[in-house]
């Protein structure tokens, strides 16, 4: 069950990154006319791959493994000291079972990066704070520093946009347009 968990997470982490920085190519995609549901399918069909492909890495290191400790574990006698054989189908279950894994853990990346706007993705934004965020209604995330102003010393406000968050060292403040 941990391996599995452990396989799971994996795989998911590596396709929500995977949807981050593909967010450009996903939105040229969509407005090239590709459907959600292919989007969906191409996310998973990745997640299923990379559970195949390492179930497969996996299953020929284990036999690997067994073959050089067939040939370490002998008795003085040359025979084994353990019995260990191993079933064929072990590897077609645990093919099919690292393949079910990796689709079911595509599945929220995979419904993530099939609800991305086509002109947001292209934009640059893959839903959070950056390039286009105010058109999506979001607060634009701006660094200030305030490096070399005296303590107490009078604060410039610069002009921002309507919405605009500017983060400096010691806050977070929300500006607002101001005519």
């Amino acid at each position: 069950f941990f391996v599995a968990l452990t396989a799971a997470l994996g795989i998911a982490s590596v396709l929500v990154v995977s949807v981050v920085q593909k967010s450009g190519e996903i939105g040229i995609l969509r407005a090239m006319g590709a459907s959600r549901g292919q989007v969906l399918r191409l996310f998973l069909i990745e997640g299923a791959v990379m559970g195949l492909v390492g179930s497969l890495c996996g299953s020929l290191l284990g036999l690997v493994f067994l073959d050089f400790w067939r040939g370490v574990a002998r008795n003085p006698d040359g025979t084994p000291m353990f019995v260990v054989s191993f079933e064929p189908m072990l590897f077609v279950y645990a093919a099919a079972g690292a393949t079910l894994v990796g689709t079911l853990a595509a599945m929220i990346p995979a419904q993530r990066a099939a609800r991305l706007d086509p002109a947001v993705a292209i934009r640059g934004g893959s839903g959070g704070a950056g390039p286009g965020a105010a058109a999506r209604g979001r607060p634009q995330v701006v660094w200030r520093r305030h490096a070399g102003r005296a303590r107490g010393a009078a604060r410039h406000r610069p002009r921002a946009a309507a919405g605009r968050i500017h983060r400096t060292d010691w806050s977070v403040r929300v500006w607002q347009e101001h005519a």
